[in-house]
C-alpha cells in the first residue's frame, strides 16, 4: 500500500543528540550539585556508568520533576539517551546518599537541554522539502513540548512557508507512559484494545517490550482517518520502544535512525527491524528519502 503520511519524532530523530551528550550531562550535574547536594559528580558519574552496563535490560521508569520521583512500566531502554539515563542515574545517586528516594528535585531536564540545546540533522530542510514535494502529510509526533518543537522549526525553516505551513506538530505525546488510550472513536478503540500488552520478544529473554502508549496511539489516531491509514503510514525513530514497536505492530513501515556514541544503537533493535523485512529499514535520517 502506498505511503500516506510520514511521522516523524524530534530529539535523536531529527537531532544530533550525540554531540551534545557530555554538555547535557555537565549541565545536569552542575545543578544536582548547586541545588541538591555539593560533591556529588564522581557518584553521579559512577551511577550512569552502572546504568549504561544494565541496560538495555534496565528500562527508563518515567519520574516527573519536581514531584516526587516515581515508577511505572519500563518503557525504553534506560541509556537510549543522555536525557534518560540521567533520569535514572539520579534515582541511584538518591538512594547512595540515603535520601528518600521520593524526595521532590528540581527540573534539570529543561534548563540543561536549553543549555545543550542538540543541532538539527545537516540533512532536515533536504528530507523536509522532499516530503513536502511529493505531497505527504508531515507530522512530528514527540515527547518535547509543541512550543518548542515549532519554534525550531520557524527558525530552521525561515523564508520556506509553504513548507513550514505543511508540518505539523503534536508534542507532549507521552510516548513513555504505558496506559490505555482514551477519547477514541470506536473503530481506534477496538484497534487499540486489540494490541497485545506486550510484544512476543523479550529484550535479552528478560524484559518485556510494552506496547500500548496510549497517549502516543492517540496523537496517531488524530492523523489518521481511519485505522486502516497505518498501513499507510511512514514512522522514524531512533528508539525502537518509544517510537517504532507500536505502529509497526499496526501494520505501519518503519525507519530506525542509527544511534551515534554514546548511546549506540542496540543489537535488539537492530534485530526488530529485519524482522519486519521490506516494512522496516536502519540507518540515517536521510536514508526515509530511499523509501519514498
Amino acid at each position: 500500500m502506498a505511503i500516506r503520511h510520514v511521522v516523524l519524532d524530534f530529539d535523536g530523530t531529527c537531532t544530533k543528540v550525540e554531540d551534545v551528550a557530555s554538555d547535557y550531562v555537565d549541565a545536569c550535574i552542575e545543578m544536582f550539585e548547586r541545588e541538591v547536594r555539593a560533591g556529588t559528580r564522581a557518584l553521579f558519574l559512577e551511577k550512569l556508568a552502572v546504568v549504561k552496563a544494565a541496560s538495555p535490560v534496565m528500562g527508563w521508569e518515567f519520574s516527573i520533576p519536581p514531584l516526587a520521583i516515581t515508577y511505572a512500566a519500563p518503557s525504553a531502554p534506560a541509556y537510549a539517551d543522555p536525557y534518560i539515563a540521567v533520569g535514572e542515574a539520579v534515582k541511584l545517586v538518591l538512594r547512595a546518599l540515603e535520601l528518600d528516594i521520593r524526595t521532590p528535585i528540581p527540573d534539570l531536564h529543561t534548563p540543561s537541554n536549553d543549555r545543550a540545546e542538540a543541532p538539527w540533522r545537516d540533512e532536515m530542510i533536504e528530507v523536509l522539502s522532499k516530503l513536502h514535494e511529493k505531497r505527504f502529510t508531515i507530522h512530528f509526533v514527540s515527547n518535547s513540548k509543541t512550543a518548542k518543537i515549532e519554534a525550531r522549526l520557524d527558525k530552521l525553516l525561515e523564508g520556506k512557508d509553504a513548507l513550514r505551513k505543511a508540518v505539523r506538530v503534536k508534542g507532549e505525546a507521552g510516548k513513555f507512559v504505558v496506559r490505555d488510550a482514551k477519547g477514541l472513536a470506536p473503530e481506534f478503540e477496538a484497534a487499540f484494545f486489540a494490541i497485545p500488552a506486550a510484544s512476543d520478544a523479550r529484550i535479552a529473554d528478560k524484559r518485556p517490550i510494552y506496547l500500548r502508549r496510549g497517549g502516543y496511539f492517540e496523537a496517531l489516531a488524530d492523523i489518521w482517518g481511519t485505522i486502516a491509514e497505518a498501513s499507510e503510514t511512514l514512522v522514524c525513530g531512533d528508539i525502537w520502544e518509544l517510537d517504532l514497536a507500536m505502529p509497526a505492530h499496526l501494520g505501519a513501515e518503519v525507519h530506525l535512525v542509527e544511534r551515534l556514541d554514546p548511546h549506540p544503537t542496540y543489537d535488539y533493535e537492530k534485530a526488530a527491524v529485519k524482522a519486519l523485512g521490506k516494512r522496516a529499514t536502519f540507518g540515517a535520517l536521510r536514508q526515509v528519502l530511499d523509501r519514498i
